[in-house]
């Protein structure tokens, strides 16, 4: 009977089932959640460790990884993480006293808590937190490292105060330690440290002090401090529109080509703004075009869509419609709608479009600090007009080309007609007496320099890639001594050499 009526019955089974379903979710959640926070704590372990050895050995080589695991740390960076970190490493009260101001508290009391419950970090760094303190305080570079985590949860969360107090910290520690083993670290701390201040609104207040860590870079040969601070200082000017500095900033230094590509990458596109800015469309195009190609391939997807917005906007002025594929990636489907109506507008000559696009998009335009150069296509927009009714009619009047321009004065007409003229845009004739635009017959664009310039312009673009491809070649410190004799190898070489030739001539003297 017990059975017929759970039959007859199943609702409260299925309920049930999913209560027990949705626990189980919760708890796999959960299990996830401990792992990957297990995963994190453990690789920040190691590479605390990598630093202890770092520092024993004296090789700043060995803290490039550390600084480089950031990255992906800091995707599974959280507040427990960097609590457990912080309370397993600090073995001093007053380090554990300053970093709970901006996590929160670090003291555990294990002595109440079940053996299940209690947290396996303890042991885990209680032997690395006794190397790593030396005389009863933390090695520098450690200690730079935890100001380094939490600095970048805080700014993750958007704890832009607490972010900008821990960060006049941390350059502290920074600037009183002048070992060889902090440059690494050093030139992450310039790059947080400059947006620290960008997200509180006060990076023109820190040119001064870049620029005087830029000269101690330099005197010290630390490249990667050096291209972090002038890329610091490049985008402070260029978000307050000082582009004249910028430029002569960029004149009066070298930037070291050996660093990272993501530093160069950025390097190049603060260039590539500067010289669009400063109307040297070609250099600008060529600058962005590296950006672009110097970009990591995974990741970086709001850089990339900022790089490709000003790169399309540097070909319209150079004269050149983009390929239609590039607006169709999936990276760029969406940021890109506004410039690819603007090179639709452009490419049919329809100055009517052009206006409606840019007042549909003005608000997108000046979000991308691209609408001073949006302005300027209205040119190239007549221009490509004028090329259209130059091939279509042999001899048309002024007045009419002024109504299919739909430009309203016909004396602006006339000077934009002549203008084209000088720039051998258009091949015609301009009558002035009868108000006509006479058109020439086509040109043999061979029998012109244009396909000589083309030609010698991809050739310096393929030499340029080659030269950077071979600068940016790595190689194993000192692999290339291990085919090289010594000076004692070389001399007894030598000696054999010459007493094989004495034999051989004391054997021709026998013969003879």
């Amino acid at each position: 009977m017990a059975a017929v009526m759970e039959v007859d019955n199943p609702e409260p089974l299925k309920n049930g089932a999913k209560e027990v379903n949705g626990e189980d979710a919760l708890a796999k959640a959960a299990a996830e959640k401990e792992n990957l926070e297990t995963t994190t704590v453990e690789d920040i372990k190691d590479f605390i460790k990598l630093l202890e050895r770092a520092v024993t050995a004296g090789d700043a080589r060995l803290v490039v990884r550390p600084v480089r695991g950031l990255a992906y740390i800091r995707k599974n960076l959280n507040v427990a993480v960097v609590r457990r970190v912080i309370r397993g490493v600090c073995i001093n009260k007053d380090d554990k006293i300053y970093f709970a101001q901006f996590v929160g508290d670090l003291t555990v009391d294990d002595s109440t808590m079940d053996d299940s419950k209690k947290s396996p970090y303890g042991s885990v760094f209680q032997k690395l937190a006794n190397t790593i303190h030396k005389q009863g305080t933390m090695i520098p570079e450690v200690n730079v490292y935890l100001h380094l985590l939490v600095l970048i949860h805080l700014l993750d969360n958007g704890k832009n105060a607490e972010a900008l107090a821990c960060a006049d910290t941390l350059m502290g520690k920074v600037i009183s330690n002048t070992r060889r083993t902090m440059d690494p670290l050093a030139a992450r701390v310039y790059f947080l440290y400059a947006r620290a201040y960008e997200v509180n609104g006060r990076l023109s207040s820190l040119r001064r002090f870049l620029l005087c860590r830029l000269r101690t870079s330099t005197l010290r040969q630390d490249e990667e401090g050096q291209a972090t601070l002038i890329n610091a200082l490049l985008r402070s000017y260029i978000q307050d529109n000082l582009y004249d500095q910028a430029e002569k900033l960029v004149g009066k230094l070298s930037y070291p080509e050996s660093v990272h590509n993501n530093h160069l990458a950025r390097f190049q596109y603060y260039l590539g703004r500067i010289k669009a800015t400063k109307l040297d469309y070609s250099e600008a195009h060529q600058h962005l075009l590296q950006a672009s190609r110097k970009v990591p391939t995974h990741g970086a997807i709001g850089f990339k869509q900022t790089v490709q917005k000003w790169l399309v906007t540097v070909e319209l002025l150079l004269g050149d419609i983009p390929e239609r594929s590039m607006f169709l990636e999936k990276e760029y489907r969406k940021c890109l709608v506004p410039y690819y109506q603007v090179t639709l507008a452009i490419r049919a000559g329809k100055l009517a479009r052009f206006n409606e696009t840019l007042q549909t998009y003005t608000e997108q335009f000046k979000k991308d600090e691209t609408y001073s150069l949006i302005v300027r296509l209205r040119h190239n927009v007549i221009k490509t007009g004028i090329r259209t009714i130059n091939s279509a009619y042999s001899r048309i009047s002024v007045v009419d080309v002024a109504k299919k321009l739909q430009l309203e004065s016909v004396e602006d007409v006339y000077f934009i007609l002549a203008k084209a003229i000088s720039e051998r845009a258009i091949e015609a004739q301009l009558l002035a007496d009868s108000g006509t635009l006479v058109s020439k017959e086509n040109v043999n664009v061979y029998a012109t320099k244009d396909p000589f310039v083309a030609y010698d312009k991809r050739i310096k673009f393929c030499l340029e890639t080659y030269d950077q491809s071979v600068k940016a070649m790595r190689f194993p410190p000192k692999s290339y001594h291990g085919d090289l004799e010594t000076a004692e190898e070389r001399r007894e070489r030598e000696q054999q050499e010459a007493e094989l030739a004495k034999e051989i001539a004391d054997e021709e003297d026998d013969i003879l």
